[in-house]
């Protein structure tokens, strides 16, 4: 199949605080997208300061009438819709953006991935064929109960591969990766398997160099908890969330968590969480690196001009 006769999508990926939701704000009034998300963490309802999520409110599109989280003009597709104790999976939503990005399309409309989850847009633009969780499986209920390092080491060594892959901090995913080795034999990575392309998608990357990223990193974390980071993990807590929840085992949840528990400081939990977004951040780029489509640039303008380009596209009215 010739890319040229599929759908056209276009993402916008980089690192955690390389300024990607700004970034594209303005390509979707520049160019008439629909935005798509491709955050592990945003995709979670009741979880808005430490995902960085963009602020914005659920009601009627102005052209569907579907209730859709906007984000003043923009729609925003699989945005603060799942619940945080529900084991979401890049599988379900792989299944969810395909659909959604057609019927984008269908409007006539351009759609926009925006996000640093490179598994996710790895699966979307790869068209890889994701292994699918069994929710009942019995397997899964007695590794939960083993503890992290136990889990890491049971991947090492079952699965190296899969181990020098996912991120090994987060738990969730350790355990994603031990489950469908052991269920199948066969090692999570090698189950990703390529299949004919079904977007034709082009990738931009924002740049940005380490020591500002570090500077952004450490000016977010202190700008989260400014806005009120660690009430939000209270009410999640006084709303029945435990730390076992999915989308609370994340960067700064777990660290805030443990500071409720009694286990450190404020002060040490907030660099704590500094740390663990700068090495999530350095694992990031080190994932994009390894694709050599990605079109890196430095700023708004130039990613502008790169789409500008790319699909010969006009700039809206006015802008």
């Amino acid at each position: 199949m010739h890319t040229q006769s599929l759908p056209k999508i276009t993402v916008l990926l980089g690192p955690t605080a390389s300024g990607k939701s700004a970034w594209a704000y303005l390509l979707a009034h520049a160019f008439d997208f629909e935005i798509i998300n491709a955050d592990s963490r945003q995709v979670y309802g009741q979880l808005q300061i430490g995902t960085a999520k963009p602020k914005g409110e659920w009601r009627a599109h102005p052209q569907t009438g579907e209730r859709v989280y906007m984000v003043e003009d923009i729609p925003h597709y699989l945005m603060d819709v799942i619940d945080p104790a529900y084991p979401y999976t890049v599988a379900e939503w792989k299944v969810s953006v395909e659909t959604r990005a057609r019927e984008i399309v269908s409007r006539n409309k351009k759609v926009l991935f925006v996000g640093g989850t490179g598994l996710y847009l790895d699966a979307l633009t790869e068209n890889f064929e994701m292994p699918v969780r069994d929710h009942g499986n019995a397997r899964r209920i007695e590794l939960q109960k083993k503890p992290l390092v136990e889990l890491v080491r049971l991947l090492r060594e079952y699965d190296a591969t899969s181990a020098a892959r996912v991120d090994i901090k987060n738990q969730r995913r350790v355990l994603r990766a031990l489950e469908v080795v052991l269920a199948t034999g066969e090692s999570f990575v090698a189950q990703q398997k390529k299949q004919l392309p079904q977007f034709d998608a082009f990738k931009l990357g924002v740049r940005v160099p380490m020591e500002e990223l570090t500077h952004r990193i450490n000016a977010r974390v202190d700008m989260m908890t400014e806005e009120g980071f660690l009430k939000e993990v209270q009410t999640l807590l006084y709303a029945g969330y435990t730390e076992d929840a999915h989308a609370l085992q994340s960067v700064g949840y777990r660290e805030l968590i443990a500071h409720l528990k009694g286990e450190m400081t404020l002060d040490e939990a907030v660099q704590r969480i500094k740390i663990a977004t700068r090495q999530y951040a350095k694992r990031q780029m080190t994932w994009f690196k390894r694709d050599k489509k990605i079109k890196w640039v430095e700023s708004s303008e130039q990613a502008r001009d790169v789409v500008m380009l790319h699909y010969g596209m006009p700039l809206r009215q006015g802008l």
